[in-house]
This record gives structure tokens, sequence and C-alpha cells, in this order.
């Protein structure tokens, strides 16, 4: 949970407030071999729209998976 924090002064000069969001993320990993293994990431799983960072909405769900080699 991050709780609401100033983001900035808005065009009248008062401080602008972020709310408050609950950030929730899940990773996995499996190595197939030696070499090789994969990974699957859910970040957002609440599916929320907020403000990180002044302007800069969140994606709502964000997914990804892969595949990675060693050398």
């Amino acid at each position: 949970y991050i709780g609401e924090r100033p983001m900035g002064l808005d065009e009248a000069g008062n401080i602008e407030n972020a709310n408050g969001f609950v950030d929730v993320n899940l990773s996995v990993d499996y190595r197939l071999s030696k070499r090789f293994s994969i990974f699957a990431e859910v970040n957002n799983l609440l599916s929320q729209s907020y403000y990180r960072w002044r302007y800069y909405v969140e994606r709502p769900l964000d997914l990804r998976v892969g595949l990675t080699l060693a050398f």
C-alpha cells in the first residue's frame, strides 16, 4: 500500500495530492534446464488506475511472459 502523497503544485499554486493505492504483483520463474528458463509476471493485479508520478497513469493490468537463455 502506498498512501496519499504530494505530487506537486497545480496552476493556482496549491499542493496537489495523489490518492493512495494498493499495487499487487506476482512473478513466477521456472528453470527448464541449466540454460533455459521461462517466466511470467503480472503487475497491478487489482487493475486499478492510479498516478504513481504526476501525469503518468499506471497501466490497468500488465502481463509479461518470456524465455531466458543463459550462455
